[in-house]
């Protein structure tokens, strides 16, 4: 069975609950989050949002297919910066 995924940035303005509810009410079976659409700087979401965020999921059927351009926000990394620096606090971004 072929299963659809949708971005949770396609719905700038809603809230993440609104989004899930309604892709799932469309038909999807997951959804991609985009985290600069939750806040500038994933390292600031506390661990009981992330909890509420994947209840949020769950409640509606849904799956996390995937994240989605990691690298918008916060403003400054970069994988593949000259500056070594640079590299490891994306890296460590990353691992957030």
């Amino acid at each position: 069975m072929v299963k659809f995924a949708i971005c949770n940035e396609l719905f700038k303005g809603w809230g993440f609950e609104d989004v899930c509810r309604y892709v799932a009410g469309l038909g999807y079976h997951a959804v991609e989050v985009a985290p600069f659409t939750l806040t500038d700087d994933v390292r600031s979401i506390a661990k009981s949002k992330r909890e509420e965020l994947k209840r949020i999921v769950s409640r509606y059927g849904l799956k996390v297919a995937g994240l989605h351009w990691l690298l918008v926000k916060p403003e400054g990394l970069h994988i593949n910066h000259p500056d070594p620096e640079v590299r490891t606090e994306t890296v460590d971004y990353l691992k957030a």
